[in-house]
């Protein structure tokens, strides 16, 4: 169950991060269409930003946990949140085809 989870957020993301090209046709007069190719995302990427997801839930968990039990903001918590989401907007902006 948790597996099928992990692999379909993975899929999701390597979707989101999946490029298509627009691809001339050839010299040659065989056919004037052009053709769409997608160009996955590498895997490492996918998993950067899969783990990065993972550790937003954890602490975002951890910090509904801490407003609950002792009513008040951790602001370490809520700083490294703000890191993950950085990375992973840059991730998304910044997916270059290498």
């Amino acid at each position: 169950m948790v597996k099928r989870l992990c692999q379909w957020i993975m899929d999701v993301i390597e979707r989101l991060l999946t490029e298509t090209d627009t691809v001339p046709p050839f010299r040659e007069k065989i056919s004037k269409k052009t053709r769409k190719t997608q160009l996955p995302p590498p895997r490492i990427l996918v998993y950067g930003i899969f783990t990065a997801t993972l550790f937003f839930s954890g602490l975002l968990i951890l910090e509904i946990v801490h407003l609950i039990l002792l009513r008040s903001l951790e602001q370490q918590v809520l700083n490294l949140m703000g890191y993950v989401v950085t990375f992973v907007v840059g991730a998304f902006f910044g997916a270059k085809r290498s």
